[in-house]
């Protein structure tokens, strides 16, 4: 997501999440599984649904996606999120969604 993926979790999460609940309303996360340390936790997801609405620059083409996803979250001294990066393969969800170019 490059830049608009950055900034305080509050604003930039809030943000991204609204946007794919707004452009997916049947989404699903389905957690398949989790592991943590006393820094770090991670989940592996499997998020889907069917695209209604114009999600950042993909049109909508009324097309399903299915997608796995991990999480992997920074912890401070108590247990407070102080991080969060997301990996998933963007050109699946392309291709899933009908989007042919990566402009």
């Amino acid at each position: 997501m490059g830049s608009q993926g950055q900034g305080p979790i509050s604003e930039v999460a809030k943000h991204i999440w609204s946007s794919i609940i707004d452009a997916f309303p049947d989404l699903t996360v389905r957690v398949q599984s989790v592991f943590a340390d006393e820094s770090n936790a991670a989940a592996e997801v499997l998020i889907g649904g069917t695209q209604r609405k114009q999600f950042f620059n993909i049109p909508s083409q009324g097309k399903h996606y299915e997608l796995p996803r991990a999480f992997i979250l920074s912890l401070d001294e108590n247990n407070l999120i102080t991080g969060v990066t997301a990996y998933w393969d963007n050109v699946s969800f392309y291709s899933q969604l009908g989007k042919i170019a990566l402009d």
